[in-house]
């Protein structure tokens, strides 16, 4: 609904509805028969309507406002003459609230300059090293091997990213139907560190688990779930030293939950960053994530498809010490 304004021609506020008074946080006080800068402190909008009388009757006046007070918001103001009597012009004001969109708008900026950028990076490179061996370099066998490795390895990149960019768009728009079935979260958590675990290894990074067989069982789409826990351990090994540890628990918790988590000793994630760390391609480190071969956004798919599973997710971090990322389930029941 959008808010609506009258003033007669000295300014005094003829009409003013139920959503207006919300955009200003007027509460239930009532505007009418008082003049406008007396209720509504704000030049940039009392200015629209001289220029509004002064555009003429049949006329709309056009703008968009930033208020700062009582909420942050974009407005989309139109006004037009409004004809009172034979000698008095009022004016009429329609005040549109587009903060949400006005931040959609932003939020598909970036994304696009986020995935041009993401995509640029590899492409130069493929681009670079092709050119190279085309003008000679494919006579030189060790050279040429080794370019075409590289070359290899961005494509490689090229492929996740897009693999994440389509899972998280479909997840998004509600596009992945979960198959929910009961699952043991020991099974799934012990078949993804087995994967996991020769990058660890050769990294001398320890990887260790703490599942109880007991655990009760929770309803999940087992592919799925083994995607937040890939991601999830996949992250802590890429981030932490030689000699640090990896540890994957889980432990049931009140209200009918499974709790997971996977944390890490290592180089940790600066509180400024913590905020923003599932979003779409935030990274601390962008130069360090590519070189490991992140795409950027693993924590969001994580974040989507652990909401997905009616859970919650929850990161601490501290520089220097490590991370701890934790999300919980709903559980089936006792383990059969």
């Amino acid at each position: 609904i959008e808010g609506v304004i009258a003033v007669d021609a000295r300014d005094a506020i003829l009409f003013m509805n139920e959503r207006a008074r919300t955009i200003f946080g007027l509460g239930a006080a009532r505007g009418e028969r008082k003049p406008f800068l007396e209720v509504i402190r704000n030049v940039d909008l009392h200015a629209i309507f001289h220029e509004s009388r002064a555009a003429g009757e049949g006329t709309v006046s056009r703008h968009e406002l930033r208020l700062a007070s009582p909420v942050e918001r974009r407005l989309q103001v139109n006004a037009v003459p409004l004809r009172l009597a034979a000698d008095e012009l009022g004016v009429v004001m329609v005040l549109h609230d587009v903060t949400e969109l006005r931040r959609l708008e932003q939020v598909r900026t970036e994304f696009v300059a986020n995935v041009s950028h993401e995509l640029r990076t590899p492409l130069t490179a493929v681009h670079g090293y092709l050119e190279t061996l085309l003008a000679g370099a494919l006579e030189e066998r060790e050279n040429a091997r080794r370019f075409l490795e590289i070359v290899f390895r961005h494509t490689e990149r090229l492929g996740r990213l897009l693999d994440d960019l389509t899972d998280l768009s479909n997840i998004e728009l509600g596009r992945v139907s979960l198959k929910l079935a009961p699952t043991r979260l020991d099974e799934v958590a012990e078949s993804v560190l087995a994967i996991i675990r020769p990058k660890a290894e050769s990294g001398r990074v320890t990887l260790g688990s703490q599942l109880p067989s007991d655990l009760p069982p929770v309803p999940a789409d087992r592919d799925r779930l083994a995607q937040i826990f890939i991601n999830l351990v996949d992250n802590a090994v890429k981030y932490t030293p030689e000699g640090g540890r990896v540890t994957v628990s889980a432990r049931p918790v009140a209200g009918g939950r499974v709790e997971v988590t996977v944390a890490d000793t290592g180089i940790g994630i600066p509180p400024a960053d913590l905020p923003r760390i599932t979003e779409r391609f935030y990274r601390v480190d962008r130069a360090r994530s590519r070189e490991l071969g992140g795409t950027g956004l693993g924590l969001a798919i994580v974040k989507h498809l652990v909401l997905a599973h009616g859970g919650e997710l929850w990161i601490e971090s501290e520089p220097g010490r490590g991370t701890t990322v934790r999300f919980t389930l709903p559980s089936s029941g006792p383990t059969a």
